[in-house]
């Protein structure tokens, strides 16, 4: 039964802890609050990259029903887009192509991420984006028509630093949260 306590009556069984003789948890649950403690704070980070790989791979196929890159498109809407590319010019237009294309995912994966997996990928972040970017990129080129190289250029260009701005935006904005909920 749970009784409602007096500030005094609070502050007289605090103290009474205290100076009560310290108990020894058992070693077993010791050894298990440590290990539970360092699989928390050492989250894998192959783990968490295939995580936002696959979300990335996923949401990129899914942008070629409405988007197509280098004229890969899946048919579904029957976009044409040479409006946009006349209005933006071919470097804008590619630039735009590329963070749609990876930035998109990258989006996705940041904000189904914990604050945890976040952080654990915070010194990789730029390597994984640029690798992300290159593969894409590599792909596009084998299955794709061949474009002039300031066009992959602008392409990767785009999707890099599209990936960079939607996950530091997506991060920023989830852990002020989590700070500001503690």
């Amino acid at each position: 039964m749970e009784k409602d306590l007096s500030q005094k009556e609070w502050a007289s069984e605090f103290m009474e802890f205290l100076e009560a003789e310290p108990v020894q948890a058992p070693l077993a649950i010791s050894e298990n609050i440590h290990k539970e403690v360092a699989r928390i704070l050492h989250l894998p980070l192959w783990k968490i990259l295939l995580k936002v790989g696959t979300i990335q791979t996923v949401v990129a196929l899914a942008t070629l029903l409405v988007c197509p890159q280098f004229e890969i498109d899946f048919v579904v809407m029957g976009h044409n887009d040479a409006h946009l590319k006349a209005l933006l010019g071919e470097t804008a237009y590619m630039t735009l192509c590329g963070a749609i294309f990876l930035s998109s995912g990258t989006l996705l994966a940041a904000l189904l991420l914990s604050v945890e997996e976040l952080r654990a990928i915070k010194k990789t972040r730029h390597a994984y984006f640029f690798l992300a970017s290159t593969l894409a990129l590599v792909i596009l080129y084998k299955f794709g028509v061949s474009s002039a190289p300031s066009a992959y250029a602008a392409w990767f260009t785009g999707a890099f630093l599209g990936c960079i701005t939607a996950f530091e935006m997506i991060k920023g904005i989830k852990v002020f949260r989590y700070y500001s909920s503690l």
